[in-house]
């Protein structure tokens, strides 16, 4: 994927990861690394029961906890896993997250927030709401 000026988009998160610990954040990526959007969406995050989230230090990715919601189902569709979490989670709301499984942490999620502040608030709200669909 290359971003409107043409970078690849690896080496765009880079060179915001580097500005944003230089406390410059490129325009139209707001939030990236900002110390109050992280805090946003850690916050959020820990705002839906059942969700426990430590705040992140100095990467592009939080790991909540869902372990609360392992075990419940959602339309007879058994959740038991991050796997089948993150599975049911992009089909039922549109969100994709990685299974906390893939890093050796089963019951996390892996939450990206390399975007637009917009986007996140998006995801969080059909997160939550898929959350709560769970049984």
């Amino acid at each position: 994927w290359e971003n409107p000026e043409g970078e690849p988009l690896q080496r765009r998160i880079g060179v915001v990861h580097i500005d944003a610990s230089i406390g410059s954040i490129p325009s139209g990526i707001v939030g990236v690394s900002a110390t109050s959007s992280v805090s946003s969406i850690v916050g959020a995050l820990n705002s839906i029961d059942g969700i426990f989230c430590l705040m992140p230090e100095g990467a592009f990715y939080a790991f909540p906890n869902i372990k609360a919601y392992l075990g419940k189902s959602l339309n007879g569709l058994a959740v038991g896993t991050s796997a089948e979490f993150a599975t049911a989670l992009l089909e039922n709301e549109q969100v994709a997250l990685v299974p906390g499984i893939d890093f050796g942490a089963e019951g996390y999620l892996r939450f990206s927030y390399a975007t637009d502040m917009v986007s996140i608030e998006k995801g969080l709200e059909r997160f939550a709401r898929f959350c709560g669909k769970l049984v």
